[in-house]
């Protein structure tokens, strides 16, 4: 039995296998204070236990609900047993979407399209509007003000007054402005690397946060997470919008404006994520993500052509060193 798996994980493992002759093996995770193992267990499929530590132990139950609420609209790993701390599920594999993107650009492509057609499935699942708060204008600016403490006041140093308040003026403005846009059900972190290829499948990961909102909030987050634009290409990113407008039925210029606004808070966010992530975890991997998202934050204010206050003010440079 491996000492990397905590001893209370390691306890719910012996009840829930019945044997003690498995072996775990530490594997990454994303943005979160979650840790994860790759249990094995000779003659058996491979599962994956997620841990929760104290401080987020609240969300295991909704972890539960989102999955029981998303069978048969999203293709989601089975879990297979459940504490008030760990969770034990299907294994989705290591192949995930930007992995593939990387290896095999032409293959990823399709499998791009194929993930932007489950978001039409996953309007189905009403049962699961229910499981967290919709997005609103408070839940978007505390998204906000978290890239303003540890990005733009921790990292880029910025404290004067001449720059925090009107960047909060501004964050403001653009987040009361999302909740004008039409709703939909959003998995709310839907990009490349929780979307898994296993056994020539898609399967979908870290969907406990789902919530309606925003119309292009997950197709903004699938096409330009991290720097994969740069590699996807515009051209194959506006097929993707396409793709979207003709399943929604929506007019495609103004879905492609909602498109960019989604975009711009989305991105701002996850700069302060990845900061936030460095600081309170020491997960300083999480900074190489921080120039690309400028980079696209920057796009978006610029082909909007309004927000001077973000150009401006808002510090584009980053350093990690």
């Amino acid at each position: 039995m491996s000492e990397r798996v905590p001893a209370e994980a390691a306890e719910d493992l012996g009840l829930w296998l019945g044997r003690s002759d498995w072996a775990s093996e530490r594997i990454a995770g994303d943005a979160s204070a979650r840790s994860w193992y790759r249990i094995s267990v000779p003659g058996e499929a491979t599962r994956i236990l997620s841990f929760y530590p104290p401080e987020i132990r609240g969300d295991v139950d909704r972890v539960v609900r989102a999955h029981d609420a998303l069978a048969g609209h999203l293709p989601v790993p089975r879990i297979l047993a459940w504490s008030e701390r760990s969770i034990l599920q299907e294994d989705a594999g290591d192949l995930n979407l930007t992995a593939l993107l990387a290896r095999d650009r032409a293959a990823a492509i399709a499998r791009y399209h194929a993930a932007v057609g489950l978001l039409g499935e996953l309007r189905g699942a009403r049962a699961a509007e229910s499981i967290n708060p919709a997005f609103d204008a408070e839940k978007f600016g505390a998204e906000l003000e978290m890239t303003m403490q540890f990005y733009v006041m921790q990292f880029a140093g910025v404290a004067h007054d001449g720059v925090i308040l009107p960047l909060r003026q501004a964050f403001t403005r653009l987040a009361r402005k999302l909740t004008h846009h039409p709703y939909v059900l959003c998995h709310r972190d839907y990009h490349g690397q929780n979307i898994h290829i296993h056994n020539d499948q898609i399967i979908v990961i870290d969907y406990q946060d789902l919530r309606m909102g925003p119309d292009t909030y997950d197709l903004a987050s699938l096409a330009r997470d991290r720097g994969v634009w740069k590699t996807i290409g515009c051209d194959e990113e506006g097929r993707l919008l396409d793709r979207w407008a003709n399943i929604l039925g929506a007019d495609r210029e103004a879905l492609g404006r909602r498109y960019l606004e989604s975009l711009l808070q989305r991105s701002i966010k996850a700069v302060g994520t990845f900061a936030r992530m460095a600081v309170v975890y020491g997960r300083g991997h999480y900074l190489e993500y921080v120039g690309p998202t400028l980079e696209t934050a920057r796009d978006c204010v610029e082909k909007l052509g309004e927000w001077p206050e973000i150009r401006e003010h808002f510090p584009w440079r980053f350093k990690s060193g």
